[in-house]
Protein backbone atom coordinates (compact mmCIF):
# COMPACT_ATOMS: atom_id res chain seq x y z
CA UNK A 1 0.00 0.00 0.00
CA UNK A 2 1.43 3.38 -0.95
CA UNK A 3 2.01 6.26 1.43
CA UNK A 4 -0.84 8.23 -0.17
CA UNK A 5 -3.26 5.36 0.38
CA UNK A 6 -2.24 5.10 4.03
CA UNK A 7 -2.76 8.85 4.45
CA UNK A 8 -6.28 8.56 3.04
CA UNK A 9 -7.10 5.56 5.25
CA UNK A 10 -5.90 7.41 8.35
CA UNK A 11 -7.79 10.52 7.25
CA UNK A 12 -11.01 8.53 6.97
CA UNK A 13 -10.40 7.04 10.42
CA UNK A 14 -9.80 10.43 12.05
CA UNK A 15 -12.74 12.01 10.21
CA UNK A 16 -15.06 9.29 11.49
CA UNK A 17 -13.61 9.59 14.98
CA UNK A 18 -13.96 13.38 14.93
CA UNK A 19 -17.54 13.38 13.70
CA UNK A 20 -18.42 10.73 16.28
CA UNK A 21 -16.91 12.73 19.13
CA UNK A 22 -18.64 15.95 18.08
CA UNK A 23 -22.02 14.22 17.89
CA UNK A 24 -21.41 12.40 21.18
CA UNK A 25 -20.47 15.67 22.91
CA UNK A 26 -23.58 17.42 21.65
CA UNK A 27 -25.76 14.53 22.82
CA UNK A 28 -24.06 14.59 26.24
CA UNK A 29 -24.77 18.33 26.53
CA UNK A 30 -28.45 17.86 25.67
CA UNK A 31 -28.77 14.88 28.04
CA UNK A 32 -27.14 16.85 30.85
CA UNK A 33 -29.42 19.83 30.31
CA UNK A 34 -32.49 17.59 30.20
CA UNK A 35 -31.44 15.84 33.41
CA UNK A 36 -30.91 19.18 35.15
CA UNK A 37 -34.24 20.51 33.90
CA UNK A 38 -36.03 17.64 35.66
CA UNK A 39 -34.70 18.72 39.05
CA UNK A 40 -36.79 20.90 41.33
CA UNK A 41 -33.90 23.32 41.90
CA UNK A 42 -33.31 24.92 38.52
CA UNK A 43 -30.43 27.13 39.64
CA UNK A 44 -27.84 24.64 38.35
CA UNK A 45 -29.69 24.39 35.02
CA UNK A 46 -29.99 28.15 34.53
CA UNK A 47 -26.50 29.16 35.67
CA UNK A 48 -24.63 25.99 34.56
CA UNK A 49 -22.83 26.11 37.87
CA UNK A 50 -20.94 23.87 38.56
CA UNK A 51 -19.61 23.51 35.04
CA UNK A 52 -19.56 20.10 33.41
CA UNK A 53 -16.52 19.89 31.13
CA UNK A 54 -17.25 16.48 29.59
CA UNK A 55 -19.43 17.59 26.62
CA UNK A 56 -17.08 20.43 25.71
CA UNK A 57 -14.06 18.15 25.92
CA UNK A 58 -15.65 15.64 23.55
CA UNK A 59 -16.49 18.35 21.02
CA UNK A 60 -12.97 19.80 21.24
CA UNK A 61 -11.43 16.35 20.74
CA UNK A 62 -13.67 15.81 17.73
CA UNK A 63 -12.57 19.08 16.19
CA UNK A 64 -8.91 18.17 16.71
CA UNK A 65 -9.50 14.81 15.02
CA UNK A 66 -11.15 16.57 12.06
CA UNK A 67 -8.13 18.88 11.70
CA UNK A 68 -5.83 15.85 11.71
CA UNK A 69 -8.03 14.23 9.06
CA UNK A 70 -7.84 17.33 6.87
CA UNK A 71 -4.06 17.42 7.22
CA UNK A 72 -3.84 13.76 6.23
CA UNK A 73 -6.04 14.34 3.17
CA UNK A 74 -3.74 17.18 2.09
CA UNK A 75 -0.72 14.94 2.69
CA UNK A 76 -2.31 12.17 0.63
CA UNK A 77 -3.00 14.54 -2.26
CA UNK A 78 0.60 15.79 -2.18
CA UNK A 79 1.95 12.23 -2.15
CA UNK A 80 -0.07 11.25 -5.23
Amino acid sequence: MSAAAWAFVLAAFFAGLGIGFVLWGRRERVDLDNALAQKEDLREFLTHNPESPQPGALITGGRIALVIAAALVITGVILL
